[in-house]
């Protein structure tokens, strides 16, 4: 039996969720996990309600689906993996799919930045995230999500209507760093997986 790593993702905070104060009692004190300060997690739950509310509803630059085609090479293969090419609704599957992928991405995004005063709690959520990725079929670890890091500026800029100087925008940058946040949970935890699935193999 494969135990899990209790350290696979650091900073580890060790106080219990229901225990951990509030973030940014004082003014300018980071969170241990995302480095973020109080002013920073301020500046992007303001404008998270205006980016969901174009990227979902009425701006097709905005949106999530169109972004990841662009953006992240072979995402509609990656989705097409999933569906049997010989399914008689194989298109209209994978296209459903794709939709509803695109509107998950903005819950699970909105729950970070829920979460953003609250650093144990961000972390159980975006570990688990992070696995449930690794163990997707395909696995969705860091060479896909390299290009969402990448280019993850553009998107917000898109969605702020931000001009050739978007990646100046102190908001543009708040982002790529809770997503290059997430990014590196998802690094560890796949680094923690393919140990963890190599001591299996070692054993059978």
């Amino acid at each position: 039996m494969c135990e899990e790593s209790e350290t696979a993702c650091k900073p580890h905070i060790e106080s219990d969720p229901k225990e951990q104060p509030k973030l940014g009692e004082e003014d300018g004190e980071p969170c241990p996990y995302t480095g973020l300060t109080k002013r920073e997690i301020k500046i992007l739950k303001g404008s998270w309600a205006l980016i969901k509310h174009r990227a979902l509803l009425h701006d097709d630059k905005c949106s999530i689906l169109s972004w990841f085609v662009g953006h992240v090479p072979n995402f509609r293969a990656r989705m097409e993996e999933k569906y049997p090419k010989t399914h008689p609704f194989h298109k209209n599957l994978v296209d459903d799919y794709m939709k509803t992928h695109s509107t998950n991405v903005f819950s699970t995004l909105e729950k970070f930045v829920q979460l953003l005063n609250f650093p144990v709690e961000l972390e159980m959520k975006m570990r688990y995230v992070a696995k449930e990725h690794i163990l997707a079929t395909p696995s969705v670890g860091t060479e896909f999500l390299k290009h969402v890091e990448a280019n993850f500026g553009i998107f917000i800029a898109n969605c702020l209507s931000l001009g050739e100087e978007s990646h100046k925008d102190e908001r543009v940058q708040l982002y790529v760093k809770l997503i290059s946040v997430y990014c590196r949970v998802v690094e560890m935890e796949e680094q923690e997986f393919l140990k963890k699935k190599g001591r299996c193999c070692h054993v059978l």
